[in-house]
């Protein structure tokens, strides 16, 4: 998303960014089960997704990683009217943001770090303007020191891609300046 922004492909970017909320704020909306967590199975992330007003044994869910994803890339990525747009839908749908905020040491990069801990609904700001960071977890001064230094920005967004339960604000930051 940092080299469709720095590539000079800035309204692609926002249009891609606008689709996938629409996108996941479509699985939260009324009769509908939201999306899966991530380490539900293949039975139960199907179903979330084209099951809703069908009788399957789930209740709705309401919490969702990927919003909180959304939200993080558009405020690192300082998509002001993007980041507005994604909160509105988000509140809209009544869709709680999650994030996984990873403890300082070794853990940070297990599936089963015991010091990780959920965080349900973080106070996203409504909008940003620069003067203040969108979320508490996104402010530098208070994240976890990574074992894996935001130079190599590429191994934490595999370490992502791997775990699925976690991104790294300071990986997207870091891949948008390479292209900078």
């Amino acid at each position: 998303m940092a080299a469709l922004l720095y590539g000079g492909h800035r309204d692609q970017l926002e249009a891609l960014l606008r689709g996938m909320t629409v996108w996941v704020c479509d699985r939260y909306e009324k009769d509908e089960l939201g999306i899966a967590a991530v380490d539900a199975g293949a039975f139960e992330e199907v179903c979330r997704v084209v099951a809703g007003p069908f009788e399957v044994g789930l209740a709705p869910r309401k919490q969702s990683q990927i919003a909180s994803v959304l939200l993080d890339i558009c405020a690192t990525l300082d998509l002001r009217d993007v980041y507005a747009d994604v909160r509105n839908d988000t509140l809209a749908v009544s869709l709680y943001p999650s994030v996984l905020l990873v403890a300082d040491g070794p853990e940070q990069l297990s599936r089963e770090g015991r010091s990780n801990r959920w965080d349900f609904n973080p106070d996203y700001a409504d909008t940003i303007d620069g003067t203040a960071t969108a979320a508490p977890h996104l402010d530098r001064a208070r994240a976890s020191d990574l074992l894996v230094p935001e130079e190599r920005w590429w191994d934490l967004m595999a370490i992502s891609a791997v775990l699925r339960d976690r991104h790294f604000p300071t990986a997207i930051a870091a891949a948008a300046r390479v292209g900078a």
